[in-house]
């Protein structure tokens, strides 16, 4: 029997690690994607311009690079289910040998070549140290990301927007689409609001990505009564029958390039239906 369990063990821990290696090798492909499409767009931004020269400057070009392969590895790591916090920690670890770097080479102890050419080679040390210290999060097979649910977006966002931002978008949501106004009644004080969301039409349904989550208090509401009405391209109409759902197959209520964004931000989503009264 203890052999039987340690030849277990061990098989589990080399397939940890088998995983591991294939997370890492996926994000090096991730950034290195993310640099040559990113790339290719910003030099054809800056000739557009005129200012093709600026990207000889070795100090714009390390931070620029630095971002291709960031914003590369996070849409990566977004679609293989991670959370924020696993991506805004790695995303830190790409722009740390950037911050390191960057005032030697600004004294000049450091030439442009050699700057550019130790900025990433340390970025690949820095991305294996923070997934050491997460090592479960990156030993694991991608559907156990998903299983975990990728969060939404952090609920602090969702205060600033409700203080600052929503009376403003308030103001075109319900004509600018996708984009729209929902009309609810709080569940326990009975006053009206109306809260700007995020909304897709496919036949007689229409779905709420609720980027901050099922605890908002306009879903709840919605959730409560069995309805909305919701302004859209600038016509309110009676909406019920709410379902929430945070599988991958409640991405079929949407279109397939809707998809790719609301996967990202790991998004739930409501769906409501048009009322027949």
């Amino acid at each position: 029997m203890n052999a039987t369990h340690a030849a277990a063990h061990s098989s589990h821990v080399q397939a940890s690690w088998r995983l591991f290696i294939r997370h890492l090798l996926e994000m090096i492909v991730a950034m290195l994607v993310g640099m040559a499409v990113l790339g290719a767009a910003v030099s054809v931004a800056f000739a557009l311009i005129g200012h093709s020269n600026l990207l000889h400057y070795a100090g714009l070009r390390g931070l620029l690079m630095s971002a291709y392969m960031t914003v590369g590895m996070s849409l990566w790591m977004r679609h293989r289910g991670h959370g924020w916090t696993p991506v805004g920690e790695m995303a830190v670890a790409m722009l740390v040998p950037y911050a390191l770097l960057i005032g030697p080479f600004g004294a000049g102890a450091i030439r442009p070549s050699a700057f550019l050419g130790a900025m990433h080679v340390l970025m690949l040390p820095a991305m294996v140290v923070v997934m050491l210290i997460r090592r479960e999060e990156y030993s694991r097979d991608h559907r156990a990301h998903t299983s975990d649910g990728a969060t939404a977006l952090p609920r602090a966002f969702a205060r600033f927007n409700r203080r600052f931002a929503n009376p403003v978008v308030r103001l075109v949501a319900g004509w600018l689409p996708p984009f729209a106004v929902v009309s609810h009644t709080g569940r326990s004080s009975g006053r009206s609001y109306r809260t700007p969301v995020m909304a897709f039409a496919k036949g007689d349904s229409l779905v709420f990505s609720l980027v901050y989550g099922v605890a908002s208090d306009w879903v709840k509401n919605v959730q409560s009564a069995g309805e909305a009405t919701v302004t859209r391209l600038g016509r309110s109409t009676r909406y019920v029958q709410p379902e929430l759902s945070s599988s991958r197959a409640a991405h079929e209520w949407v279109s397939p390039i809707v998809r790719v964004p609301i996967r990202f931000l790991g998004a739930d989503l409501m769906r409501v239906t048009t009322s027949a009264g």
